[in-house]
């Protein structure tokens, strides 16, 4: 079988890495990423993981499952796909898709965070970097805050 994975904002799945290895001893794992300079809208995002859908596909006669797992923004992106290649696919798996957003501080942070993105060296190579930027210290601190609180729950 065929899964296909689609990450959340920071666009490569840091959270899920650790699982992938696991995945992929009983999957074709395809780790879909994303730049987080993307300046694509929802739709185009969407478009580009249906092309590849079909792309993959196209010359496949196997008959193998194939599955769509999003997580985060990815949790969002894959229903969207799957509305689209429903006929292509045999399962949709959502992990805790950002679908609060509007009841977390995220919409406070995040218009900060884009912000500060001057702080950010142009020029800085990242394989030279010893310590984190303060752009992504602080865009850690706030994906953090974003954690639910006990109203949320009700």
């Amino acid at each position: 079988p065929l899964i296909i994975y689609l990450p959340g904002l920071d666009g490569v799945g840091i959270s899920a890495a650790s699982q992938f290895p696991d995945l992929a001893e009983v999957f074709e794992l395809w780790h879909m990423t994303f730049s987080t300079d993307d300046r694509s809208s929802f739709t185009e995002l969407t478009n580009s993981v249906v092309d590849f859908i079909d792309d993959i596909l196209k010359n496949d006669s196997s008959g193998r499952k194939v599955y769509l797992m999003g997580e985060s923004f990815g949790g969002l992106l894959a229903p969207s796909v799957a509305l689209r290649r429903q006929s292509k696919l045999d399962g949709l798996i959502m992990i805790n898709p950002a679908t609060s957003y509007d009841e977390t501080s995220w919409d406070s942070f995040a218009p900060l965070l884009t912000s500060l993105r001057h702080l950010e060296s142009e020029n800085a190579n990242q394989e030279e970097r010893s310590f984190p930027s303060v752009y992504s210290v602080l865009g850690g601190a706030a994906l953090a805050a974003t954690v639910p609180d006990d109203t949320q729950f009700q």
